[in-house]
């Protein structure tokens, strides 16, 4: 934060700790995916699904319960998307 903004709080503090397990090794595999997928041929797609799928298994371990809606939002800041392009997507 700004120097000028207050410290993070405990909690705030547990739940940035919080979705960072949750999305750092998401992160991580789509940047193992976007790799692999630039040492493929071209013309070959990388498995559908399973970036959805290790985050939605992920979700599940942590119990945390998102709306398909946030799922999407989620996903596609995750494969690169903007927030902009999301919001327009989402209209």
């Amino acid at each position: 934060r700004l120097t000028a903004l207050r410290a993070f709080s405990l909690s705030e503090l547990s739940l940035l700790k919080s979705l960072s397990d949750t999305l750092l090794p998401l992160v991580e595999h789509h940047a193992q995916s976007l790799v692999q997928a630039g040492t493929r041929g071209a013309g070959q797609e990388p498995e559908p699904g399973s970036l959805d799928q290790a985050f939605s298994g992920r979700l599940a371990q942590d119990s945390i319960t998102l709306s398909a809606r946030e799922q999407e939002v989620c996903l596609g800041l995750l494969t690169g998307g903007t927030v902009a392009e999301m919001a327009a997507r989402l209209k």
